[in-house]
């Protein structure tokens, strides 16, 4: 059974952002850390796509350095994001610009 569970926390502290997978889920999930203990979700982005791929693919979440944006790291390559500058930040697979939001400039 594959059991996979990765999070990392803004520099303020304010969102997470959490990716769990096993056999038949994956989701990505967006949270405001202000809410009760363990967060509020403020948005779920479902990733069963990645359930097909071999079970020890790399997973990292990261965010840009300017922490408006959180990204999902698969075998070290931007699969999805969450975009914190709009309104309601929905996510969503990656595309080629969102790459440039995790250089440093």
């Amino acid at each position: 059974m594959i059991d996979v569970y990765e999070s990392a926390t803004d520099e303020t502290g304010r969102f997470g952002a959490v990716f769990e997978r096993d056999d038949e889920t994956a989701f990505f999930y967006l949270l405001d850390m202000g809410e009760q203990d363990s967060g509020r979700i403020v948005s779920a982005f479902n990733a069963k796509p990645v359930t097909e791929m071999p079970a020890d693919t790399t997973v990292s979440i990261r965010w840009n350095p300017s922490g408006v944006v959180v990204g999902l790291f698969i075998g070290g390559k931007l699969s999805a994001v969450f975009d914190l500058r709009t309104d309601t930040p929905t996510g969503r697979w990656a595309d080629g610009e969102d790459a440039q939001l995790f250089h440093a400039h």
